[in-house]
């Protein structure tokens, strides 16, 4: 499984917004795992009204512990359909 923090790639510094965030996740074909709840819902709406599309965005629950994250991240990573996850918010364990 292949992760990428924010502010680990040239291309997306740590001080990236959420619409530089989700533009990357689009052109790099990757799944968004997040905790922002509060503002990546509305920017995804705007990205996708925009003609933009994301592979996912995954919304981590509050509470939810590494261990059971990396284990559902796993599933995901090996017995997900290609876009299966596209163009929606799912929330996680």
């Amino acid at each position: 499984m292949d992760v990428v923090r924010v502010g680990e790639s040239g291309d997306l510094p740590l001080s990236s917004d959420d619409s530089m965030i989700l533009l990357w996740v689009e052109r790099e074909k990757r799944l968004l795992v997040t905790e922002d709840k509060h503002t990546i819902p509305l920017h995804l709406e705007r990205h996708l009204k925009a003609g933009h599309h994301v592979p996912g965005v995954l919304m981590i629950r509050a509470g939810t512990n590494v261990p059971a994250l990396v284990e559902f991240l796993v599933l995901v990573a090996h017995a997900s359909r290609p876009n299966e996850w596209q163009d929606r918010i799912e929330y996680i364990p």
